[in-house]
């Protein structure tokens, strides 16, 4: 199990991402979420992390700014740049601090496993009890990646998905029902049903039971915390 944290101001942004590791692979495990980088270097002194996705654009204290921290202290963790900032200077220098891959907002969910699956892959290698050779080497930054859609149930679309993902994320903490889930997204209940079926599933969201309805009770769900 490899101990993920992420450090992105926009919590929305960091719970989709949270949940794009969920259905990259089971190995990886969110152990925070930080809004801002002084607290996120806090938690690195004091705890094993083996990944960061980390955001640029953070207020008092930048995700390069976080970046040196961890270098200069020589923290090891590896580190994704999942960011807005292009310009060809931040870049070159997210690299020569020794990230593994940096993806510019919007990415889609493809490019975001690729970069998972290179992080994954440069760890098995590492972490082979055989001595390694060119060859090996070689492919932890030219891994064999796994191309295709994300590993959902059938009959479930990742568009959709992302659509009701990013809905539920506006509503911050807030419970909700299927149909004002349906009614906000404009899908159909039944179909929405389903994608909130597999959300619970996935632990992305918990269920209580309101039988305050003077009438019949109904299922709440709300986005789980952490």
């Amino acid at each position: 199990m490899y101990n993920v944290i992420i450090v992105e101001d926009e919590v929305q942004i960091a719970h989709l991402n949270k949940y794009y590791l969920h259905l990259v692979s089971k190995e990886l495990q969110v152990t925070a979420l930080f809004v801002d980088g002084k607290k996120a270097l806090d938690y690195l002194k004091q705890y094993p992390v083996d990944l960061i996705l980390l955001d640029v654009y953070m207020p008092n204290f930048s995700g390069l700014e976080l970046l040196q921290a961890i270098r200069s202290l020589h923290i090891p963790v590896d580190v994704i740049m999942l960011t807005a900032a292009k310009e060809a200077e931040e870049v070159a220098m997210a690299f020569q601090l020794g990230i593994v891959d940096y993806l510019v907002k919007p990415f889609d969910f493809s490019r975001f496993r690729q970069a998972i699956q290179k992080f994954l892959h440069k760890q098995a290698t590492l972490n082979s009890t055989e001595p390694l050779n060119q060859k090996t080497i070689d492919t932890m930054e030219r891994p064999q990646l796994e191309e295709g859609e994300p590993p959902l149930k059938k009959g479930l679309q990742v568009k959709t998905m992302e659509k009701v993902m990013a809905f539920i994320n506006t509503l911050d903490d807030s419970p909700f029902t299927v149909k004002s889930l349906a009614d906000g997204i404009g899908l159909s209940i039944v179909t929405t049903q389903r994608y909130v079926n597999y959300l619970v599933d996935s632990g992305f969201l918990s269920t209580t039971i309101d039988y305050n309805t003077g009438g019949r009770p109904k299922m709440i769900y709300q986005r789980t915390m952490g």
